[in-house]
């Protein structure tokens, strides 16, 4: 029988995890629910299987400073984590997610950006969760029974996650969001983040939500 000399780990993918202090998610959350509100007053009654978005320009707003700050604050730590080389980055999308009990998010990633993140507003007991895939495409070739999942052999995750967490992850990681089963609405920020040079031909998301803003101060 050969000696098992080590097990190594080669291309990992990296999720970082942050958690706001809660006198700054406080703040953020309160400041966030009451642009939502005078947004649409009534988005707490969405009814079920619904969903709804802003524009993805939320970080032009001054009302979302504090949060963009500690949005900024979490990409630059992830960066000099990474040892990238450059100049500046840039939020290039920013838009607040309000999903309805009995609504997802399918499986997706955000073109044209190297970091993407999402930032959790509201999230109850059993609307806590964020999902994560194996982005290899081979990984549906053969998928053995296992006795345990663990980062070597499993092909999706599933993180618990609550208000005031900051999630930052590749832009090209497949993410996903569970069905809503809580009895409120799920309310959470997502983002992306590229190199400043890129950011201002490539990276701004090319949809509209249907939440607009158009009365609101820009940064």
């Amino acid at each position: 029988m050969p000696e098992l000399k080590s097990t190594e780990m080669y291309f990992p993918t990296l999720l970082w995890r942050f958690e706001l202090a809660p006198d700054v998610r406080d703040k953020v959350n309160k400041r966030l629910m009451d642009l939502l509100t005078r947004l649409d007053p009534n988005l707490a009654a969405l009814p079920p299987g619904s969903g709804r978005q802003t524009d993805p320009a939320l970080h032009t707003l001054a009302e979302m400073e504090p949060l963009v700050a500690e949005i900024e604050n979490a990409v630059k730590l992830v960066l000099e984590f990474l040892d990238v080389v450059y100049e500046r980055s840039r939020i290039t999308g920013c838009w607040a997610n309000v999903n309805a009990v009995q609504t997802q998010h399918r499986e997706h990633v955000h073109p044209n950006n190297y970091l993407s993140g999402v930032y959790y507003v509201q999230a109850d007991e059993g609307a806590n969760s964020f999902s994560i895939d194996d982005p290899r495409p081979q990984r549906h070739m053969i998928k053995p029974r296992v006795s345990e999942f663990t980062p070597f052999n499993a092909a999706q995750f599933t993180l618990s996650v609550k208000p005031g967490d900051l999630l930052v992850f590749p832009a090209w990681l497949p993410h996903s969001v569970d069905f809503n089963r809580s009895k409120r609405v799920r309310i959470s920020v997502s983002f992306n983040a590229m190199f400043e040079n890129f950011a201002e031909t490539m990276s701004a998301p090319e949809w509209s939500g249907t939440l607009k803003m158009t009365s609101f101060t820009k940064r």
